[in-house]
């Protein structure tokens, strides 16, 4: 059971190496500039495999769980699948539900622990296999498995990382769980930490805030929802950022000739590239000799 690119790469490991019967997905979605209905990857990716692929609209959906019934599965493999499994689904398979989980629990449970890993700076994060229960990523551990986190990566790219982890995990996991050596620690409730459902306001930059942790924020929002500020009220992405010394009032444009650099708390950014609304992306130069209504003294974020 899974959905993003993350979820894609564990799938084709189980392919290769397990009898996969089945796979559930969300269902397609209307995606790009055309609105076009658009599969999940991991939709795509069991096409490839010849797998059947279901994409129920709600996960209590009780054809869902007669389905599952049906497939008379052993084990249910999940990763970034997008919905919390009911009671109803979690005691279909008899050896239960796994889960690949992109932190090391109880560290950063929820729905984007990627993204808030690079947002907060930490330098190292992982996967964490767990068996699942009713709770929000509170299940037992079963795995971890550690990574340093590359300056200046993306969400984008250290999820791509942290999939090839997670498949090695699963797979190792799964032959613990062969050999009978699995063994089951449970979490402490006392260091857990959220992550929230990302929506397109949690991209916005606070210039307030100091030029690594803005640039922080650039790179934890890439690709989504992707940092912005506005400029005469329209949404400016901004991609890449390049912290700097100079100081003033945070969000005003200190220099918009051949650099584009924006003050921030402490010290400035100078934005490496961006993109308007509609617009491909460029570089701050390119972009300045487009945009002559970018000036110095502006302030931006209004």
């Amino acid at each position: 059971m899974g959905t993003s690119s993350f979820a894609v790469l564990p799938l084709s490991v189980l392919c290769e190496t397990e009898d996969v019967v089945l796979a559930v997905t969300q269902p397609d979605r209307k995606a790009g500039r055309g609105l076009m209905f658009t599969a999940s990857p991991v939709k795509e990716e069991s096409i490839h495999y010849g797998i059947r692929c279901i994409q129920p609209e709600k996960i209590n959906d009780p054809g869902l769980v007669h389905t599952l019934k049906k497939a008379s599965c052993d084990l249910i493999v999940v990763a970034a699948y997008g919905r919390i499994l009911p009671p109803e689904i979690l005691e279909i398979p008899p050896l239960g539900c796994i889960n690949i989980h992109a932190s090391l629990l109880p560290k950063y449970r929820g729905a984007s622990p990627i993204t808030t890993a690079i947002v907060l700076g930490e330098k190292v994060t992982g996967v964490t296999t767990m068996m699942m229960d009713q709770g929000m990523d509170t299940g037992d551990v079963l795995m971890q498995m550690s990574l340093q986190i590359q300056d200046p990566e993306t969400a984008e790219e250290l999820s791509e990382r942290l999939s090839a982890l997670g498949s090695r995990a699963i797979l190792k996991t799964l032959k613990a769980l062969k050999d009978g050596k699995l063994e089951r620690t449970s979490q402490s409730e006392a260091d857990a930490t959220y992550t929230p459902l990302l929506n397109k306001k949690h991209g916005e930059i606070n210039w307030n805030q100091g030029p690594v942790r803005i640039r922080n924020h650039v790179r934890g929002m890439n690709p989504w929802p992707g940092a912005y500020t506005l400029f005469h009220g329209k949404s400016l992405k901004i991609w890449r950022v390049t912290p700097y010394a100079e100081k003033a009032d945070p969000g005003r444009v200190l220099h918009a000739k051949e650099r584009l650099i924006i003050a921030a708390k402490d010290g400035s950014v100078m934005i490496d590239e961006l993109q308007l609304p509609g617009k491909k992306r460029v570089s701050g130069p390119e972009f300045l000799r487009g945009h002559h209504e970018l000036r110095e003294g502006m302030i931006l974020g209004r």
